[in-house]
């Protein structure tokens, strides 16, 4: 059974989105506003030329859940150097791609869909948008695209059948193959992904490293406090207070494992310790949106006890983050609930109606989207918009950063860091001119986002 997650206390995915600059651009602006049942975070990973993929892979080896490629070269190109150590796929490319790239060839006066070349695409996907929009395919060229080649092999494809006159434009559906065939004054379009089909592989590629990431954190620990009080003087209470509160706890506790098909064990003098899976632990908390077994003890027993659970991959793991959990349980009130996975909390209500979550993931990102209006502001008033980084007026460094903000350029970067957590910011690729010293980093800043403040 799946469970959708609450808000505060989704699975953080982070996805890298790796192809040619302008379309990981176009991917990352294709994002669906709406909530999802997960909290992805995009990670700008574009190239130039389709072999700088497994290098740039590499380095963010450790850094990331899942790859969506924007086209199957890349992809290929990642699979045969061995880079690929989490789930993958690529933005599949249909009709509706198709027609747009011919909709453009169309408003030009030598286009003649009849005549053309096309990779990538299948035969009988050729065949069926033709047959769409009721035109012969007798001359129309394809070349589907084979695992193993080369930009190249698809560029000579092209070259051969215009040289042969046998066509009066190429289109193609990989960059490089693109410019190649400008350069040698072929007619070319480029087939671009629609933003519905980017959007759908984002959220298949989501789901993928999200059961990727819940595979690898299957184990959940629970903590449960119960109160001791002290006597008189500071002194502990005596062991018969203790065991007449723990006796009736860990029969109740029995029994509620059972449904959370937990083993339960005594822990320190606090309490104990339920150690579970994630899928059960979601099921006996609808989702992780309700405290089990709170009301319960307080109802029979009269004891308010507070309990901290971790998700992770090892019991030792888990349990530490349960106790980092128990401190927010605390802080929230009389009884409270709290869960702690890769770094985010989430403080459940108990069934009476108590405290509600801490810090959530929203609050996060609405301080993101401030932060960044703030610093598009600084920039546009005093004119350090993109000084020396390009074209793009939207494009920074962090010492511009740090000087619009009047900050340290330590702190720039954490900023820069934390606008890239929440997707407002993407890193750009290294400019391959020589430079001494490290080479600095480039972002741009995703104004487009800013919407998003207005409308919350």
């Amino acid at each position: 059974m799946t469970h959708a997650y609450p808000t505060g206390f989704r699975p953080r995915v982070r996805i890298a989105v790796v192809g040619p600059d302008d379309l990981v651009e176009r991917s990352i602006l294709a994002q669906d506003r709406k909530p999802q049942e997960f909290d992805w975070q995009l990670i700008a990973a574009g190239y130039r030329e389709e072999h700088q993929a497994p290098e740039i892979l590499r380095r963010l080896a450790g850094k990331i859940d899942v790859c969506l490629f924007t086209g199957p070269l890349p992809y290929d190109i990642a699979r045969r150097a061995d880079v690929l150590h989490v789930p993958a796929t690529f933005v599949p490319l249909n009709d509706a791609a198709l027609y747009r790239a011919m909709l453009e060839g169309l408003m030009k006066e030598s286009f003649d869909l009849t005549k053309v070349s096309i990779d990538t695409l299948t035969q009988q996907e050729i065949e069926e948008a033709y047959a769409e929009i009721e035109v012969p395919i007798n001359w129309v060229r394809s070349h589907p695209y084979a695992a193993g080649e080369q930009a190249s092999d698809v560029a000579d494809f092209h070259l051969a059948c215009w040289r042969a006159g046998e066509i009066t434009t190429a289109v193609t559906c990989i960059r490089s193959v693109w410019q190649l065939l400008r350069a040698a004054g072929v007619p070319a379009l480029r087939v671009l992904p629609t933003q519905a089909s980017v959007r759908a592989a984002l959220r298949t590629v989501g789901l993928m490293g999200m059961g990727s990431h819940l595979a690898d954190a299957q184990i959940a620990v629970a903590v449960v406090e119960f109160p001791v009080p002290r006597a008189h003087g500071g002194e502990r209470p005596g062991l018969y207070w203790r065991e007449e509160r723990r006796l009736p706890l860990h029969q109740l506790l029995l029994s509620e494992a059972r449904r959370l098909d937990a083993v339960v064990q005594p822990f320190e003098e606090r309490g104990f310790l339920l150690v579970t899976t994630v899928g059960a632990l979601a099921a006996g908390t609808d989702g992780f949106r309700s405290a089990p077994f709170i009301d319960r003890i307080y109802r029979e027993l009269g004891i308010d006890v507070h309990v901290g659970v971790g998700i992770a991959r090892s019991v030792g793991e888990a349990a530490e983050r349960a106790d980092q959990a128990l401190v927010r349980a605390h802080e929230s009130g009389a009884r409270g609930f709290a869960l702690s996975s890769g770094g985010s909390f989430l403080v459940l209500p108990d069934p009476d109606g108590g405290p509600a979550s801490t810090r959530s993931a929203s609050k996060q990102r609405d301080d993101a989207l401030r932060l960044l209006r703030r610093l598009v502001r600084a920039l546009d008033t005093e004119g350090r918009r993109g000084r020396g980084t390009g074209d793009d007026p939207y494009v920074v460094v962090a010492e511009e950063v740090a000087d619009a903000l009047r900050t340290t350029p330590r702190t720039a970067r954490r900023n820069l860091q934390l606008l890239s957590d929440e997707g407002l910011v993407w890193l750009l690729p290294s400019d391959r001119a020589p430079q001494p010293g490290r080479p600095r980093r480039r972002y741009r800043l995703m104004i487009e986002r800013l919407s998003e403040l207005a409308d919350a």
